[in-house]
Order: C-alpha cells, then structure tokens, then sequence
C-alpha cells in the first residue's frame, strides 16, 4: 500500500504513531538528499540547456561524473 491508501483507513494510536514517524523520516531524507545532490542537480541541468543534442550533453556529463570519482 502507498501513503494514501495508509492515510485514509482508520488507524489506531499504536499503529499512526510508528506511522507518523516513518512518513516523517521518509520524507526528511527526500530533503537532506535533496539539498545534498542540489548543487550537482543544477550544475548538470545548466549543461543540459546549453548543448543543443541530449546525447552530447548526457556524454559530457558522464565524462565529468568519472572525473569526479578518481
């Protein structure tokens, strides 16, 4: 079942609490890999908008990405 589905039955105070704090903590990861990974996000997608074909773009980008890991 997903979140909603979750959401919408009728739970009692020992199920809706680890509920809670599993939602809380999912989404609490979403964020801090969020703002991890933004910087790396943006710098890829300004490579994206400046090549005119995805494929030299995703190439280039692959290039840099293995540059990064040595």
């Amino acid at each position: 079942k997903n979140i909603e589905e979750i959401q919408k039955q009728h739970l009692t105070s020992d199920e809706l609490i680890p509920f809670k704090y599993t939602v809380s903590n999912y989404y609490a990861i979403l964020i801090d890999l969020a703002a991890q990974k933004f910087d790396e996000v943006q710098h890829f997608s300004e490579k994206l908008k400046t090549w005119m074909k995805f494929e030299d773009a995703y190439l280039d980008i692959k290039t840099e990405r293995i540059h990064r890991l040595t």
